[in-house]
């Protein structure tokens, strides 16, 4: 059975639902000419590579950072004799990386408005050249996307995602509220279609990717959450999947594949604990694969 035909199988439209305009977003300002814009990343692949590779991290003895969390705005670090600081997405300013010849590649992290810098070292020996800078072209793709004005969730606590699903169904009240829905804007239709076509192709990450692009743009996109839950689902990554399927039902409340909608929700967060870091590491994997081939979406 082909990709299509599976994800036809589970239910997912291919087709446009309603939608309000689009948000209006700033255009970030800062950390883009650090990668090139072809090879972004997604809220979800600098998700994956920062909980990969910053495990890989050197902590020498008299390190400043000894141990990163993930919260809702950024980073969390420990630091030397119990302190913490954080580190916020929105300012990051630049992130310089330095290539590693015999024993360990580093990266500063510079945050705007002279609040600091943040040294991180990476052995060789556990973390390649390449695995740094996925790592920093992550960091990047956060910064881009917070100062864009849709951050991505890369939370430890489940009460992060729990308080932003709270936050769409407050947002999107108006939106559920008018009885005859706008249609949806140009760029969601670009990237359903280019969503289509990367399923026809079998490239279902290039498939999520514009989805997430769909509904970044357009948040009451309801179709584009629900269809890119299901190719989450088929991804293994359970845990998007269960968030995105969270934002349709908030969104179409009523619908009726709504129960079926609720039931995935509760088998795919059933099955996230299981599968996270098989879906980390392969997620690394092939980001330093594309990387190589310059293909990120």
């Amino acid at each position: 059975m082909t990709i299509r035909m599976r994800l036809a199988v589970l239910g997912l439209a291919f087709f446009l639902g309603s939608s309000a305009p689009p948000l209006r977003a700033q255009i970030a300002k800062r950390a883009a000419a650090n990668a090139p814009a072809a090879q972004t990343m997604t809220g979800r692949q600098a998700c994956a590579t920062e909980r990969a590779v910053f495990p890989l991290r050197y902590n020498p003895p008299h390190g400043a950072i000894r141990g990163v969390h993930f919260v809702k705005d950024g980073l969390l670090l420990d630091l030397h004799k119990d302190k913490q600081a954080i580190l916020p997405y929105s300012d990051i300013a630049k992130i310089d990386f330095s290539p590693g010849a015999f024993s360990h590649a580093d990266l500063y992290v510079h945050m705007r408005d002279k609040r600091g810098s943040y040294f991180l070292e990476f052995l060789l020996v556990q973390a390649s050249n390449d695995t740094v800078v996925s790592l920093q072209r992550a960091l990047i793709s956060m910064a881009e996307l917070s100062n864009q004005g849709h951050p991505y969730l890369c939370s430890d606590f489940a009460q992060d995602y729990a308080d932003a699903i709270a936050e769409f169904q407050v947002k999107t009240a108006p939106w559920r509220a008018l009885e005859t829905k706008p249609p949806v804007s140009d760029e969601v239709y670009k990237n359903r279609l280019l969503a289509e076509d990367a399923l026809k192709s079998h490239d279902l990450n290039a498939a999520a990717n514009y989805y997430e692009a769909g509904v970044a743009s357009d948040p009451t996109w309801a179709q584009g959450w629900y269809n890119v839950a299901l190719v989450y689902a088929e991804l293994q990554a359970y845990a998007d999947a269960a968030n995105s399927m969270k934002h349709y039902v908030v969104l179409l409340p009523t619908a009726p594949d709504v129960q079926p909608a609720k039931d995935n929700i509760i088998l795919w967060e059933a099955k996230a604990p299981r599968y996270a870091s098989a879906s980390s590491s392969q997620s690394t994997a092939s980001l330093l694969e594309a990387q190589k081939k310059g293909s990120f979406k």
